[in-house]
This record gives C-alpha cells, structure tokens and sequence, in this order.
C-alpha cells in the first residue's frame, strides 16, 4: 500500500499516523517499540481500550502489535518475523515480509532495506 506520492521511497512514513490510518482501513498491523513515548501512543491506546484495536505486548522486548479486527493472523505473524530478527539478526526477506505486514510500499521497503544495508557496511 502506497500512503503517499513519494515513489522514491523513505524512512518511517506511517510514524506518527498509524491510528489513523488504521481507521481508514489503509493499515492492519502496527509494531511499536518499548521506548515510543506514552503520549504517542494516547490515541493507539485509546482504540484499544475501546476495542476498535487489539493487541499484545511482546515479552521480549516489550514491543506493542496492534491490529485492526480481521488481521489477528499477520499480528502473530508480525512477532514471529520480530523474535526471528532479533535471534539471527538481519535477513533481508524477512525485513520484506515486515514492511508488507505494516503496509508499507515496496518502494518505502526497499529504501529502507537500501539504508540497512548501507549501515551494515560501516
């Protein structure tokens, strides 16, 4: 899914729109990680509590999936994808199947994948 025009591909477009997006059935899935700031996470909070999103908080690290009613499946499998990286450390396909999950572009995937690369290299 493309949420903007940019076919150039960047860094981090959903940040900071995810409830909102997920409200308009533009995303499924969200992973936050333990140090999002709480005041962020007010209205991901908010959906959940009124059960509009579900959610689990991963044991390991504490990250947050959130998802929207339907889409339980590619939560789970989101955790899956997260604790493998986290075991074996980067793997391209599935930093792929990441961005697919959180419904980000292929091109959005591909720039990031570009600048992971780039850091493994230093």
């Amino acid at each position: 899914m493309t949420f903007d025009n940019d076919h150039n591909g960047r860094l981090g477009p959903h940040e900071f729109k995810e409830a909102e997006l997920m409200l308009a059935g533009k995303k499924e899935v969200a992973f936050f990680y333990a140090d999002y700031p709480d005041e962020y996470l007010h209205d991901i909070k908010k959906y959940i509590e009124n059960g509009k999103f579900e959610s689990f908080q991963m044991a390991a690290d504490n990250g947050l999936i959130v998802w929207t009613p339907g889409a339980k499946e590619k939560a789970i499998r989101l955790a899956e994808l997260v604790r493998y990286g986290r075991q074996h450390g980067y793997v391209e396909s599935v930093e792929h199947e990441i961005g697919q999950i959180l419904g980000y572009s292929k091109a959005d995937i591909d720039f990031y994948i570009d600048h992971i690369k780039s850091n493994l290299k230093e």
